[in-house]
């Protein structure tokens, strides 16, 4: 087996992969990959031997022109088992995967062989899926009801006072980022007494003539502002 590091790596080895290597970038990827935070290790799949033996590189998705920066893994395996011989993992720093806001990583993989193929993937390493929480629309109190707790609160915000308890005026986000004005039933930006009339309907259980108030809605248990 050869061993190549980005140590060893000059611009102009990594320029001589990358040229290789790019006459198939446009290729359809076939190559996908699991990437373990704790240990850094990518586990592959759909790698299929071709040739004696198999050459990979990993760079940053973003390079246009790679150069040894770009390069996240490089290596070169001979084929020692037949024809099918191929590489199955590679290994990047541990702990990359984002947390909060931060953006996914993005890598994309390259395996050529000496039977002249190149396979290719693109690897993304995101973070987990917000927590989400699902509110009633017109419940800023929060008790999982429309009662007329809520229309005070409402009511209170509407005429421009500052609020007792609950939540409403607040600002929460939907799982798309589009913003949710806690209380603002009838969706025009604002609370306003439209609001305060159909959280009432709602409250004494009367249909409401506009609005969504009496709705769920999924957002965010935690805004992207991180309140």
């Amino acid at each position: 087996m050869k061993k190549l590091t980005k140590i060893m790596l000059s611009v102009a080895a990594a320029s001589a992969v990358a040229i290789a290597m790019g006459v198939t970038a446009m290729a359809e990827d076939t190559i996908t990959g699991t990437y373990d935070n704790d240990t850094g290790v990518v586990t592959m799949d759909n790698v299929i031997g071709s040739g004696a033996s198999q050459t990979i590189i990993v760079y940053d998705s973003a390079a246009e022109t790679i150069t040894s920066t770009d390069i996240a893994y490089i290596n070169q395996i001979d084929n020692q088992t037949g024809p099918d011989g191929h590489f199955s993992t590679f290994t990047l720093a541990a702990g990359l995967k984002p947390t909060g806001t931060e953006q996914a990583v993005t890598y994309k993989i390259k395996i050529g062989g000496t039977d002249k193929s190149v396979q290719t993937g693109t690897l993304t390493i995101a973070g987990d899926a917000p927590a989400t929480v699902t509110i009633v629309i017109g419940d800023v109190t929060s008790d999982g009801k429309i009662n007329m707790a809520d229309v005070t609160q409402v009511g209170r915000i509407a005429k421009g006072k500052a609020r007792t308890m609950g939540n409403a005026g607040d600002t929460k986000y939907k799982t798309d980022n589009t913003p949710v004005i806690v209380g603002d039933v009838t969706s025009d930006g604002k609370i306003n007494m439209a609001d305060v009339t159909q959280v009432g309907r709602i409250a004494k259980g009367k249909a409401r003539t506009m609005g969504n108030a009496g709705d769920s809605v999924e957002v965010l248990a935690e805004n992207p502002s991180g309140n």
